[in-house]
This record gives structure tokens, C-alpha cells and sequence, in this order.
């Protein structure tokens, strides 16, 4: 079975890139941009061998990390895609003995796991010392790589059968990607604390001696207790790697018969729709207000669009928080970097607006609705809600930063910046685009369809938000040589970001006249 199973995975992932060419570039550039990374660590593991003092507790801190990594990024970073994945083959005559290897192998031609495999490598090189370590480095790592693996597996399964719950689905969603944001901003926070601390070799020996004893660095300590002469211990915590991977084995197998015997239902919520019709009234009639009012609708409803609301809301203030716990003065000015951040993310949630609509775009395809006016509604709802946004976030941080001085045109050149960098993602969606999960669904699962071209879109939002950001830096720098000139901007930055946003999409509505077909087929979320 394992050949069969590689081979659905690599047609799945060859299918995707030659089904857009831009899908193809983003994910080779993406591939590039990560290799230098992941070639570093690799060269930094290997040039442990030659620091045999500082060989055991970094070999086994990197190893635990690598276990957590495929753990938890399993999920938050989509290391597996659906295209094998045991409800697609409830159908056939299969047990799950016959698909344990197979699925795991099939993860290592994924573009994490090829990354995954040449950190291995710096691993098994570090300890190459000598023939008896050599074996012990290959095994262990071996054996830490599969321990890692199968918690992702494991994980995720357990995760897709609770998640079969509508409401349990939107709650695991928002706490997961508030997480994530916490944990970006923490990782380095945690950093500076132990170098302010004083991070010495004892707190180095401590932190590995620590991992060496946790099941995720259990696999990993073979070859440090025998470099050690404690051949007893390696004996012991061998056995104990042994025993979990044979229990986690078990638990997978449990899991996958569950799978293949009962497929996950497609669970959505139960609770009725309720009527909004001032909702209507925000909007001008016809098909743009529409338009409008339905994304508004949806924000309620589907907690993708909620939950990016929330974390562009959460952004700023985990950056704020940072620099206070880090005791650096916080001067009004950093007022600019909270502006910087919300209007990019806001152009985020705008260009991820199309992708969510998925094969419902349908509708706006064969009813005449011009790619002006579909462009237009989610203008406007974008506005709306992550103008508001803005405003709460703008007035929250100027409170913390004692930035009222410089509020005024900021508030109205980060308003116009929004509002025209919405203008900008509305413009990429119309002729890229990625896939998203559809509502309902496990927001965790995804295919190799759409992921080169979604990055390579954010790639481009990311370039067209630099671009409008030169101007607004002038506009900032006049503003603090003429301060009357802060006032004139807080009308005139709306009015402007207004025109800008209209002329982007103008032109992204003439694209998606000619291509409406081509980005319904690039939004449709295929299993």
C-alpha cells in the first residue's frame, strides 16, 4: 500500500501546481525562501560534532522541538493535506494495518516533510563520531522523526472527530490562531528574559537534561547516554521511547479503524438563521449593497471572518505588550508601527474574502453581477468592518502610548491607507486566489490546490502595501514639519484611500469580467 498512497499524494500535489502557473511560482518560492533556513539548521546540527561538550543537551532540545513542531504544526501549518486522508478511503477493503506506514511515508514527500528529512540528516551527521554513535544517531533519530509524526497524526485525527461539532469548530479556531499570535510574540519575549536572566552553559545542560526526560525527547537520548558511559540509562529511556511509540501505534490504529468504519459527518450548526433587514438599509440598493450586506451577514455567521477580525484587532496590542514587558520605552510614535500593522492585516482579511466564498462565487458568475460591482460590496463591507476596527484599535493605542498628539493625522492617513489597501487585496483576488476550507467544515484540513498561489498572492498584497505606505511616509514627515497640515489629513486620508480603492478596483473588476470562470475554478475547494 505505501506505493499507491505516495502515488495519490504526488499526483495530488503535481495536479494542483499545473492546474495555475501562478500556483506553481508561489509554491517554488515559497520552497526557496524556506531552504536557506531549514540548510542552516541542518549545517548547525552537523557542526555539533565538532563541540562534543555542547553535542548532548542541544541535540536532544532540538530533537523534543522537532517532535512539538510536527505535532502542533500538523494542524496550525497544514503539514497534511486531505488527499489521503482515512475518510477518503472508507470505501475500500482496507484495515489500519494496512495504512499506517503508508500514510506516514506519504507525509515525507510533503513539502514540510522534505524539510523535516534534511534536518534528520544534521542530526544523524552530529553524530557521527564514531561507528557505535552512528547507529545510535540513526536510530534515535529514526525513531524521534516517527514519534513526531505519529503525534501529528494522532492529533489531528482526534482533533477532526471533535471538530465535527459546529460549535466546538468555531471556538478551537479563534482560540488557535490567537494562540499562534501570542506564541510568535512570546517565543521572543521568552528568549530575552533568559539572556537578561543570564542563559549560561548550566541552563543549556539544564534545558537538555530537561528534554531528555519528557516523551517528546525520550527517542533522542540514545546516543548522548552512551557517549556518557551510561549505558543503563540509555537502556532504560530507550525502552521508554519503545513503549510509547508502541502505544501511540496503537492509539493511531484505533483511531484510523474508527475513521475508515465511520466517516466524520458532516456536521453544521443547528441553531436558525435570524433575519437582519437593517442590514439592507446600511447599503444602496442593488447588486454591490447586496453584496455588502451578505459579507456582513457572514461575519456572524462564519467564524473564518470572525476570527481574522479578532486577530487584527489582537495584532497591535501583542506588539504593544511586547515592548512594555521588554521595559522599553514606548514614545507616541510607535503609534506608526500600530498604524503599519493594522492597515496591512486589514488588506489581509480583504484579500482572503474571495478565497472564503469558494464555490458559492457561482452565484455571482451566471447572475450578471460585473466584476466592478462584486469588487464594490466587498469594498464596502471590508471598510465597515475593519474601518471599525481600526478606530477601536487606533483610540486603544493611543491611550496606551499617550499618542493623542499625533492621533489626528494619523487616524486619517492609517483610515485612507486601510481603506486603499483593501483596494489593493481586492485587486490580487481578482486574478489570484488560494482555496479555503468550506464553512462547516474542519477548518484545519486543506488540499495542495491553491497553497502557491494564496502565498504568492500575500506576497504581492505585502508589495502593493509598500507601495501605498511610500506616499503616506511622506505625507507623515510633512505632517511633523507642518503640524497644521496633521489636520488636513484627517479628512483629506480617507477621501484619498477612497479614490485609490476605487480606481484598484475598477481595474480588478475589468479582470474578473473576462476570468470569471478561472477564478471560480481557483476558489473551489476540491477534495
Amino acid at each position: 500500500m505505501v506505493a499507491p498512497l505516495v502515488a495519490v499524494r504526488l499526483r495530488s500535489q503535481l495536479s494542483a501546481l499545473r492546474s495555475s502557473p501562478w500556483a506553481a511560482a508561489g509554491y517554488v518560492l515559497l520552497a526557496l525562501m524556506l531552504l536557506p533556513l531549514f540548510i542552516g539548521l541542518t549545517v548547525g546540527l552537523s557542526s555539533l560534532r565538532f563541540l562534543p561538550d555542547a553535542r548532548s543537551p542541544l541535540m536532544l532540545t532540538a530533537g523534543a522541538v522537532l517532535v512539538l513542531v510536527w505535532t502542533f504544526g500538523s494542524v496550525l501549518f497544514f503539514a497534511m493535506d486531505d488527499s489521503v486522508s482515512p475518510q477518503r478511503l472508507a470505501l475500500f477493503p482496507l484495515r489500519s494495518r494496512d495504512l499506517v506506514v503508508p500514510l506516514l511515508v506519504s507525509d515525507l514527500i510533503t513539502l514540510p516533510g522534505v524539510f523535516t528529512l534534511l534536518v534528520c540528516c544534521g542530526f544523524v551527521i552530529g553524530w557521527a563520531t564514531d561507528p557505535l554513535l552512528a547507529i545510535a544517531g540513526i536510530a534515535s533519530t529514526v525513531l524521534g522523526l516517527i514519534t513526531g509524526m505519529l503525534a501529528g497524526r494522532i492529533l489531528v485525527t482526534a482533533l477532526s472527530r471533535w471538530l465535527a461539532a459546529r460549535r466546538s469548530r468555531d471556538l478551537l479556531y479563534v482560540v488557535l490562531l490567537l494562540g499562534l499570535i501570542a506564541i510568535s510574540w512570546g517565543v521572543p519575549l521568552l528568549g530575552r528574559g533568559m539572556f537578561n536572566l543570564g542563559l549560561n552553559w548550566e541552563t543549556v545542560e539544564l534545558m537538555g537534561g530537561a528534554a531528555g526526560w519528557t516523551p517528546m525527547g525520550w527517542a533522542w537520548t540514545l546516543p548522548a547516554d552512551l557517549v556518557a558511559g551510561r549505558s543503563g540509562l540509555a537502556a532504560l529511556r530507550l525502552a521508554l521511547a519503545l513503549v510509547l511509540l508502541a502505544a501511540m501505534i496503537w492509539l493511531w490504529s484505533r483511531q484510523l479503524d474508527r475513521a475508515l468504519t465511520t466517516p466524520l459527518p458532516s456536521a453544521g450548526s443547528g441553531a436558525p438563521t435570524v433575519s437582519s433587514p437593517w442590514l439592507d438599509r446600511l447599503f444602496p440598493p442593488g447588486p454591490a449593497g447586496a453584496i455588502a450586506a451578505r459579507n456582513l451577514r457572514y461575519l456572524r455567521r462564519d467564524p473564518r471572518r470572525f476570527a481574522s477580525v479578532l486577530v487584527i484587532m489582537a495584532t497591535p496590542f501583542f506588539v504593544v505588550f511586547a515592548n512594555m514587558v521588554r521595559d522599553e520605552k514606548l514614545v507616541p510614535e510607535f503609534l506608526w508601527l500600530v498604524v503599519a500593522l493594522a492597515t496591512w492585516m486589514g488588506g489581509i482579511g480583504a484579500l482572503q474574502d474571495t478565497p472564503m466564498d469558494g464555490s458559492a462565487l457561482w452565484l455571482h458568475a451566471v447572475s450578471g453581477i460585473r466584476g466592478f460591482e462584486d469588487r464594490l460590496g466587498r469594498l464596502m463591507a471590508n471598510s465597515l468592518i475593519y474601518g471599525g476596527t481600526f478606530v477601536v484599535t487606533m483610540v486603544l493605542a493611543s491611550a496606551l502610548l499617550g499618542a493623542w498628539g499625533i492621533f489626528p493625522f494619523a487616524f486619517g492617513l492609517g483610515l485612507g491607507t486601510l481603506i486603499a489597501n483593501q483596494g489593493m487585496s481586492l485587486l490580487v483576488s481578482s486574478f489570484l486566489n488560494g482555496t479555503a476550507p468550506p464553512p462547516g467544515t474542519n477548518p484545519f484540513t486543506s488540499t495542495s490546490k491553491g497553497q502557491g498561489a494564496a502565498f504568492l498572492a500575500s506576497l504581492l498584497q505585502m508589495l502593493g502595501s509598500v507601495i501605498l505606505l511610500l506616499p503616506v511616509a511622506g505625507m507623515v514627515f510633512a505632517s511633523y514639519r507642518f503640524p497644521l497640515l496633521g489636520w488636513v489629513f484627517l479628512p483629506l486620508g480617507p477621501v484619498l484611500g477612497v479614490l485609490a480603492a476605487l480606481g484598484l478596483i475598477s481595474l480588478g473588476g475589468r479582470r474578473l469580467d473576462r476570468t470569471w470562470p478561472e477564478v471560480l475554478k481557483a476558489v473551489t475547494y476540491e477534495k
